[in-house]
């Protein structure tokens, strides 16, 4: 299995891939609970979203807290404009856990 990060100072969306193949939104979780979660759900590896700028850094901290905390292996995709892309596919504003399916659907296009 596979999760995808698409990381927030208060709020995480999450998605998975149980095949590698397909991406599902999952849900939304708030950010001091992301680890947490993720360790429950036991994947074999993590994806985090990374976007040019100071938030760059908070993501790329962020993965490497996965692979300190969890054992878990990284990888970065970039994450630009994949909020924008979200909002068209839905009205709602928990959109997080779409922008993760769409960040998840970038890295298994490319594996």
């Amino acid at each position: 299995m596979i999760i995808a990060v698409d990381y927030g100072k208060s709020l995480c969306g999450l998605a998975v891939s149980y095949e590698g193949k397909l991406a599902e939104p999952l849900c939304s979780v708030k950010t001091e609970k992301v680890i947490q979660k993720i360790k429950s759900l036991n994947p074999d590896m993590v994806i985090v979203g990374i976007s040019a700028g100071e938030s760059a850094n908070l993501a790329l901290g962020f993965a490497k807290e996965v692979e300190n905390m969890l054992g878990l292996k990284t990888e970065l995709v970039d994450e630009t404009l994949t909020t924008i892309e979200a909002r068209q596919i839905t009205n709602k504003k928990d959109d997080n856990a779409i922008a993760a399916a769409i960040i998840l659907e970038r890295f298994l296009e490319n594996v």
